[in-house]
């Protein structure tokens, strides 16, 4: 829990304080209100300060967790994608089917291959 109610701080032992108070915070993964409430602080005050040190660039937490590092990339080779498909039917029957195939076509004709009566209408 933080006293810094009744201590006599100067500005930049303050700063430091709210600073570390700060980093608290976000670390916690809580509300600012409910991590205020845990350490005994006024949900304003952790606020105000989160807002200033934040405004005035002096949270290096706060400055620094959304910075994005320039990556290279490399060339990249296409991965070759079939023209078609073989579909083994027993030992006797092999058939070659393309990948811009046709579902409703190919279910008759393997109905038809299954030796199921299938109404064709055309």
């Amino acid at each position: 829990m933080h006293s810094i109610y009744h201590e006599r701080l100067t500005s930049k032992q303050k700063r430091k304080r709210w600073q570390k108070i700060i980093d608290e915070y976000r670390e916690s993964g809580l509300s600012q209100s409910h991590f205020a409430k845990a350490q005994g602080l006024k949900p304003e005050q952790l606020s105000y300060y989160y807002r200033q040190l934040k405004d005035n660039g002096l949270s290096t937490t706060l400055t620094t967790a959304a910075t994005f590092i320039p990556i290279a990339l490399k060339d990249t080779v296409p991965v070759p994608v079939a023209s078609s498909f073989i579909l083994q039917i027993n030992n006797n029957l092999q058939l070659t089917i393309p990948n811009q195939f046709d579902a409703n076509s190919l279910s008759r004709l393997l109905q038809v291959l299954e030796g199921k009566h299938v109404n064709l209408t055309l």
